[in-house]
């Protein structure tokens, strides 16, 4: 009776070492995949904040050069408006001065 109560405190043990094991395990995996499934997300999030921080950053860019070189053509045709009616003006007063 002692020999088969050892016998089924062995097997009892080891069911137990087994069953111990195999939750311990089932833990250390789902941390593992859990570290890497959180550890994609923030990677996902912060590739996606950069990205759109480098879109945003290009879409900002374009409208404030468009808007620069929109002043500048702006500004040229109006200094050549300008110009052209002080040339006249100047030519008019000369030849009502002679």
């Amino acid at each position: 009776m002692y020999f088969i109560n050892l016998a089924g405190w062995r097997e009892n043990a080891i069911s137990r070492f087994w069953r111990e094991n195999a939750i311990s395990r089932f833990w250390r995996e789902n941390a593992i995949s859990r570290f890497w499934r959180e550890n994609a997300i923030s990677r996902f999030w912060r590739e996606n904040a950069i990205s759109r921080f480098w879109r945003e950053n290009a879409i900002s860019r374009f409208w404030r050069e468009n808007a620069i070189s929109r002043f500048w053509r702006e500004n040229a045709i109006s200094r050549f408006w300008w110009e052209k009616h002080n040339f006249r003006f100047w030519r008019e007063n000369a030849i009502s001065r002679f």
